[in-house]
């Protein structure tokens, strides 16, 4: 069987909101899609910076400043 391989790049504006947030909608359908591919034999790579995006929301900081904790403890 022939291995068949699509990268699919997805814009910030494509999975965010009017408000910034994450348009689950458009997630829902990319996903749907993903799936179809897969079962017909296709390797799918989803490649998107809206994760990035998507995130300020529910930190509740302004696009620009980027908040880390990569502490472990509590």
């Amino acid at each position: 069987m022939t291995s068949r391989s699509v990268v699919v790049k997805i814009g910030t504006s494509s999975v965010t909101d009017d408000t910034g947030g994450v348009a689950y909608g458009v997630l829902v359908n990319i996903a749907l899609d993903v799936v179809d591919l897969r079962e017909r034999g296709w390797h799918v790579v989803v490649v998107t910076s809206g994760a990035i995006t998507a995130g300020w929301v529910p930190i509740h900081e302004p696009t620009g400043n980027m908040v880390v904790d990569i502490g472990g403890g509590t």
